[in-house]
């Protein structure tokens, strides 16, 4: 500060605006939360010592749900740090003994599924609107809903990458960062999303919404062209999408979304049979959703959806009748029925030898004397 406070202050800034703001904030309620643990015991807080800090934690675990303790925590981690005092509860034994001890005395419920807006959901919920599919007779509402549904399941986009909310610390979709570009020899309707969640330090990623060479009712690139000519007040420095002049929100189209599902008839349930509701990440769900049903393979999954790992998994609803499917399955198989009483079979009831290789069922047959495997049968199922 006495060299050159200018830079400091930049340094100090770097230091506290890591996050962003939100985060910052949420990490200053945390803090605070503790501080104030503190001094109301004549404690002081730092350095944190881990008897204080398990304390601290049994008294907020009675107050706040379990699922935001990780927020807190990570408060005053940051504040620890930020203070000059670095943080040595990572890897501590008796917070690891607390955290079990609470999660298991305040157990939390298992977070919601997300409802996938998939390509079935779309061709249902969008021939409801009136005039549809000429973009010409349909209201400036419906032409916004219907292109940034479509846009969101083509791109496989996440609600903060093309939708406008109040939570969100990210950047607006512009009109300026949606164009028509040729690939290869077909038009998509090219995204760009600015710094993405996942790699911020890219100013940009390009995301492609190849044009519909099937159906041109669904095609984006067709639904982009005479939205952003018919939307007033359009203009490249402008948000993407537009609704009564302002950039289209998140609540407004899970709110839209929920209301034409409903009146199609379509709902879904969790494997416990609660309704699950429309969320951000819907249309990046039903994107998934969507692909996997085509078979898509898995590599090309991850490279629709920028995906480096398979966190795409998260995102793929396993819908109760799915699973009732596979249970069902299991029953149906003919491989896994018992042998028939006078087969002479006394201790397997499957071909054992169709999961080991003739090596190891040799290997077997040698211990085993009267119970024989067949090591040229090749496996079932």
């Amino acid at each position: 500060m006495t060299a050159d406070p200018g830079l400091a202050l930049i340094v100090d800034m770097g230091f506290r605006s890591h996050c962003l703001p939100k985060t910052v904030s949420s990490y200053g309620t945390g803090a605070r939360d503790y501080v104030g643990f503190c001094h109301k015991r004549g404690i002081n807080p730092w350095p944190a010592e881990e008897v204080v800090y398990c304390g601290w934690l049994h008294i907020l675990a009675a107050r706040i749900q379990m699922q935001s303790m990780g927020v807190y925590t990570a408060g005053v981690r940051d504040s620890s740090i930020l203070e000059g005092h670095g943080w040595n509860m990572t890897g501590n034994e008796f917070v690891r003994r607390t955290m079990r001890f609470l999660h298991r005395k305040y157990p939390s419920k298992e977070k919601g599924q997300k409802v996938p807006v998939t390509v079935g959901v779309l061709h249902k919920i969008l021939p409801l609107l009136g005039g549809w599919p000429d973009m010409a007779s349909m209201s400036l509402p419906d032409q916004v809903f219907a292109t940034a549904s479509v846009t969101g399941v083509s791109g496989f986009l996440r609600g903060g990458e093309f939708l406008e909310s109040k939570k969100s610390d990210r950047q607006i979709l512009l009109a300026c960062d949606v164009q028509v570009r040729k690939v290869g020899e077909r038009d998509a309707l090219v995204v760009a999303v600015r710094q993405p969640k996942t790699r911020p330090w890219l100013s940009t990623v390009s995301v492609p919404c190849f044009e519909n060479v099937y159906d041109d009712t669904f095609c984006v690139v067709r639904l982009w062209q005479e939205y952003s000519l018919r939307c007033p007040g359009f203009t490249a420095k402008g948000p993407a999408f537009l609704l009564n002049g302002r950039a289209l929100s998140r609540d407004y189209m899970v709110r839209r979304t929920t209301e034409l599902m409903a009146k199609a008839n379509i709902s879904f349930v969790d494997h416990r049979g609660n309704p699950m509701a429309v969320k951000a990440a819907s249309w990046r769900s039903g994107a998934v959703c969507s692909a996997v049903k085509a078979k898509v393979s898995v590599p090309h999954i991850m490279g629709l959806g920028r995906w480096t790992s398979e966190a795409w998994k998260n995102y793929l609803l396993q819908a109760p009748l799915d699973l009732q499917t596979s249970a069902w399955s299991m029953w149906s198989d003919t491989s896994l029925l018992l042998a028939p009483a006078n087969s002479g079979l006394e201790v397997a009831d499957f071909d054992v030898g169709g999961f080991f290789s003739p090596h190891i069922a040799r290997s077997i047959n040698s211990k085993l004397g009267s119970l024989k495997i067949d090591v040229n049968c090749p496996p079932r199922g």
